[in-house]
């Protein structure tokens, strides 16, 4: 790892930037599951396959919940962003994806492509 790739560590929430990031956070899901098509189960069945957290059952089943539309906490946002962003950056098919790059997109509700 050079010196510049380090690990996301996250940036820091307030309160109101994570629920504002939660609310877009279940419209951007939508909408990607809008745009491939795919009904509730098909879109759980695929943003599942590529969640990178398969040996963790609980961190698949807050996923599911949060595609129910039940928002993760502040603390589980932070947490799972970068989970999050390459779930998100394989669905849309890009080379690269930052949860930096996710939180960005999750603030200022544009759609940003990598």
């Amino acid at each position: 790892m050079g010196r510049l790739e380090l690990p996301y560590v996250g940036g820091k929430l307030t309160q109101g930037q994570a629920r504002r990031a939660n609310d877009r956070l279940i419209d951007l899901l939508d909408d990607l599951a809008a745009e491939h098509g795919w009904g509730p189960r098909e879109a759980l069945k695929e943003f599942l396959a590529v969640y990178p957290a398969a040996s963790t059952n609980t961190r698949q089943a807050r996923l599911k919940e949060l595609l129910m539309g039940e928002p993760l906490s502040h603390k589980e946002l932070e947490s799972e962003l970068a989970a999050l962003a390459e779930m998100i950056r394989q669905v849309r098919g890009l080379e690269t994806f930052t949860p930096a790059a996710l939180q960005a997109e999750l603030l200022t509700d544009r759609r940003l492509r990598s």
